[in-house]
């Protein structure tokens, strides 16, 4: 907004304005920019630099057209009108979107104010209405749609095909736009240019009341019916609220001593349900909600939280009810709470609670109701080893013929092995498959190139190991696919009992 403001200030001026004043012209915008980037810097420079390193910032292509506002979202009454709700929010317009980001009504009194101010205000509201028309095209997002957005709407290809949208353009050409999700909340932008030039029209029609003698209380008779009209079409009272349905556990863990995390199941995909309980018993959480799936996160890289994500396993082969205790005892957290009534059946349950009773096999939980079941977190007298995989340099992952892999992302990546116990002569079991001419260095071994699936056992011993970190280093670029990753103490175990195992000699 700051560059269109200094380009319309500076087409005003002529093109022959003097470059010395410049700073009249733009000052006042880029003081402005100046202050908003100081001031959020703590949030845009980190933003910035994750946008820059990392690709999970971009959500799906999907999230633009799902997100986008139909301009009948600007046109319609407010969605959240006391006397209109709940059959408004099936009103013309985006069908799919929440209701959160769909009401965007411009209201039909500021509308006409802001028509008369556009009129009445030449040559001052030039300006306003560029704004209103720039984010106005903005908040529709990669494709117009002048009623509906329903799912049918949606490209099965969205991403693959260029978008000539003003939103598609700009998102492809400036950096950072990609990191865009909720499209229609542009209509902000349309919403305070409108104002404006509602403000204009207002100030308009009540100086010419006032100049008509006949009717002196004209002017404020006027400004008194517009608030009216405004109010009433805007009113929301009493607000539509819902109070969190927090079982009463958590009120208890309230008054209980300690700070241990709280892990809650499911956990197959983020809920912010969670984030409400953790108003109440104010303890930190293993897993709650954010709007993009970091990969660095613990969640998909640790086994056990691995197998409650993917609601099977990933990459690590571990036997979940050997290491659980310690992976959980190793986050610091303190309960484990199943609640029911978040897993109504199919495998977000049975695979679900098959998991927990695994980790907790014998134990009594600490508290159960018809909705929960909660366990505590004990230390283990024997830490199990385990690995985790790297923070950085692992694909997605992805599951192919019915084999699960993630594609090492670049030429690098790293293992982190905990509790590693380098007397027991410990292994690592790798199963992996590159492309042509690719060679795989793990620690001081060499693997050779493969395009079929391949185990290998790698004895590990303290020279090679570096903070307990073990190094996968490919000699080409995206070529190397790991499916099967096991730790063992016993370096004459077989890996992956399904799979024939290679021999690496050093």
């Amino acid at each position: 907004w700051v560059g269109v403001r200094s380009l319309w200030q500076w087409r005003r001026q002529g093109a022959s304005y003097a470059v010395r004043r410049l700073l009249p012209v733009i000052g006042a915008p880029v003081v402005a920019g100046a202050l908003f980037v100081v001031l959020l810097s703590p949030m845009l420079l980190p933003m910035v630099r994750e946008a820059t390193r990392f690709s999970f910032m971009v959500r799906p292509p999907t999230d633009l057209y799902v997100l986008s506002a139909g301009v009948m979202d600007f046109l319609v009454p407010n969605r959240l009108h006391t006397l209109a709700r709940p059959a408004s929010f099936a009103w013309i317009g985006n069908q799919i979107a929440p209701v959160s980001e769909r009401t965007i009504s411009v209201g039909y009194v500021a509308l006409i104010l802001a028509v008369a101010g556009t009129w009445r205000g030449r040559g001052r509201s030039g300006l306003w209405v560029l704004t209103a028309l720039f984010f106005f095209l903005m908040a529709l997002g990669p494709r117009v749609h002048l009623g509906n957005i329903t799912w049918d709407d949606i490209p099965t290809d969205a991403g693959a095909a260029p978008s000539w949208t003003l939103f598609g353009v700009l998102n492809a050409t400036v950096p950072f736009m990609r990191i865009s999700r909720s499209v229609s909340r542009y209509a902000l932008m349309v919403q305070l240019a409108v104002a404006v030039l509602a403000g204009m029209g207002a100030y308009g029609l009540f100086v010419r009341l006032r100049a008509r003698r006949m009717w002196r209380g004209g002017a404020a008779a006027a400004a008194a019916l517009a608030l009216v009209l405004v109010l009433g079409e805007y009113w929301v009272a009493p607000y539509p609220v819902s109070p969190p349905d927090t079982p009463p556990f958590y009120t208890q863990l309230a008054g209980e001593e300690g700070t241990g995390a709280v892990l809650n199941l499911p956990m197959n995909y983020d809920r912010p349900g969670y984030l409400l309980y953790q108003t109440v018993h104010g303890r930190p959480l293993t897993v709650a909600y954010i709007s993009r799936d970091d990969p660095r996160t613990l969640t998909t890289r640790v086994p056990l939280l691995q197998h409650l994500r993917h609601l099977g396993p990933d990459i690590i082969d571990a036997d979940v009810g050997a290491v659980g205790m310690t992976v959980l005892d190793d986050l610091g957290v303190a309960y484990v709470v199943l609640d029911r009534y978040k897993m109504p059946g199919g495998d977000e349950r049975t695979v679900t609670e098959a998991l927990a009773a695994a980790v907790f096999a014998g134990r009594e939980p600490v508290y159960a109701d018809e909705r929960l079941t909660v366990y505590r977190v004990e230390a283990p007298a024997a830490p199990v080893a385990y690995p985790v995989l790297g923070a950085t340099g692992w694909g997605p992952l992805a599951v192919e013929d019915g084999m699960r892999a993630r594609q090492i992302v670049g030429q690098e990546t790293t293992l982190e092995l905990r509790h590693l116990d380098l007397d027991a002569t410990p292994a690592l079991c790798l199963r992996y498959r590159t492309l042509p001419d690719t060679e795989v260095a793990v620690a001081d071994v060499t693997l050779p190139p493969t395009t079929a699936d391949t185990t290998v056992r790698i004895v590990l011993t303290e020279d090679e190991l570096a903070d307990g970190r073990v190094t996968l280093r490919a000699t080409q670029p995206d070529a190397v696919w790991v499916s099967g990753i096991e730790l063992t103490a016993d370096p004459a175990a077989q890996c992956f009992s399904s799979t024939e195992i290679g021999t690496v000699k050093r």
